[in-house]
């Protein structure tokens, strides 16, 4: 989306969103279910275990942690984190499936893009990765941090 004025409104899952003075995100923020985007796969078997079933998608080995979360990961890092099950896990700012768009935007202000019905913010250093929020109802329906595809 290109940079937007104050004028410009774009709807996400029903809610009007003025992407006019965009927020962007630090290293700390790239987290979801207290998993960063970076970490190694091998950390994070330590503190969850084994998953349930290791694919091949989009490139990368997805780790399915049935009904917690899914990983990304490519050699041995973590490219990208999913969470689209409501359970405890979200971002630092305590945004998970079932938030609202309003508690979205109040943790972390106005977005850099709105896509259809994704809330997307980028990192400041590099913007290919951020948060990636799907919207359904008005409420989250699904987060992916990480690698934004």
């Amino acid at each position: 989306m290109p940079a937007a004025t104050q004028t410009q409104v774009a709807a996400a899952g029903g809610v009007q969103i003025q992407p006019s003075a965009a927020a962007t995100l630090t290293d700390d923020q790239l987290v979801l279910g207290q998993i960063s985007y970076g970490a190694s796969i091998d950390a994070v078997r330590q503190r969850h275990g084994e998953p349930n079933e290791i694919d091949q998608d989009d490139g990368m080995m997805k780790y399915e942690y049935k009904n917690v979360f899914d990983l990304y990961v490519a050699n041995g890092i973590v490219q990208r984190i999913k969470v689209d099950d409501l359970n405890a896990l979200g971002t630092p700012k305590g945004i998970k499936v079932g938030s609202s768009v309003d508690d979205v935007v109040a943790a972390y202000g106005q977005p850099n893009a709105v896509v259809g019905d994704h809330i997307i913010y980028h990192s400041a250093n590099n913007p290919s990765v951020g948060l990636n929020f799907e919207i359904e109802s008005n409420h989250v329906e699904k987060i992916v941090c990480g690698r934004l595809q």
